[in-house]
């Protein structure tokens, strides 16, 4: 149960596809769903007011879903994803920042839940930080075989063809929203371009549907700083979509996230033994760990020279990528 989001939906399946394996009666319930989804679930308003049974429920922004999931507390696993500080959000989407906020607020209400999960160690930390009863670290999947399924479709093919033309190809995926820093990102780029590699591209996947403001903000930055050809906005992309597809094409993953729980699309990279190159901040260490340059800084030229020296120096690289495995095993199906 809970506020079902496109990057939390292939958790939610995992979960009640593997519960159902294993003979246990299993459904989602969520404010909003996907109706395109062939097994959508049940609007949340339709959980029975006393079931038998334990509720998994996902705890994000504020919503009448959390109401509902205090009502069944003594029989609740609470799951916690991380919540982004509304002060990102604050400038470009008030309403989206509130919802944030109240989300946070709410988080002590939930101290007494019997079972508690984590995605991290850094969002388990926060935790305690409330006084949460001990809680475990249940580590988020990555659908590795789809991923490299997802490159050879038809869209993923399309992607290859694009972008295989000999650039040094620089890839983030995530939403388009400040805490993600991207435009750090196209400053570092700029950078990049100017004084090591003209022969560079930058390839940012994401919307910018929850900071549209924050969008256009970062593509006219690219516009006046005469990138505007040489960074590509996607937009959402998924595994239908041949995201497998924009990895395998890339030629380094490169974070500038000023605030991330976890950070998903770090070990995706590593699925296709992508060099990774991130800023060292909340919970990027526990997604990275030892297999890519974590960086103290967050400064674009910082960024840029560390990419450069990943790119140019084979040991260096060649010496992240042999723990690259291990951590994708740790985090997949």
């Amino acid at each position: 149960m809970g506020h079902v989001d496109h990057g939390k939906t292939r958790l939610l399946d995992a979960i009640r596809s593997a519960l159902r394996q294993l003979g246990i009666r299993s459904e989602i319930y969520a404010q909003h769903r996907d109706p395109a989804h062939p097994d959508p679930g049940k609007d949340y308003r339709a959980l029975p007011p006393r079931f038998n049974g334990w509720l998994i429920y996902h705890h994000s922004v504020g919503s009448p879903v959390a109401n509902t999931a205090l009502q069944h507390l003594d029989r609740l696993i609470f799951c916690y994803h991380n919540i982004t500080p509304p002060e990102f959000l604050a400038p470009y989407n008030r309403a989206m920042a509130a919802l944030l906020q109240q989300g946070r607020e709410m988080l002590p209400l939930f101290r007494e839940a019997p079972v508690v999960w984590a995605d991290s160690e850094y969002n388990l930390q926060e935790l305690r930080e409330l006084n949460f009863r001990s809680g475990t670290v249940v580590p988020l999947l990555v659908d590795a075989e789809g991923l490299q399924a997802s490159a050879q479709t038809p869209a993923g093919q399309q992607w290859l063809r694009r972008f295989g033309d000999g650039a040094v190809n620089w890839l983030f995926v995530g939403r388009l929203v400040p805490n993600k820093r991207q435009d750090t990102l196209i400053h570092a780029f700029r950078y990049y371009c100017q004084l090591i590699n003209p022969q560079a591209r930058l390839i940012l996947v994401g919307s910018g549907i929850n900071a549209p403001t924050y969008e256009l903000e970062i593509r006219n930055l690219a516009q006046c700083l005469d990138l505007n050809h040489k960074v590509v906005f996607t937009g959402l992309a998924g595994l239908a979509h041949g995201l497998g597809g924009i990895y395998r094409a890339a030629t380094v993953f490169v974070s500038a996230s000023a605030h991330e729980g976890f950070g998903v699309p770090l070990v995706e990279a590593m699925v296709f033994n992508l060099p990774v190159v991130a800023y060292r901040s909340t919970g990027v260490p526990c997604a990275v760990g030892d297999a890519g340059l974590l960086l103290d800084g967050n400064r674009p030229a910082e960024i840029a020279e560390a990419v450069h020296w990943m790119l140019s120096d084979v040991r260096l690289r060649e010496a992240f990528q042999a723990q690259q495995p291990a951590r994708v095993s740790a985090h997949s199906f």
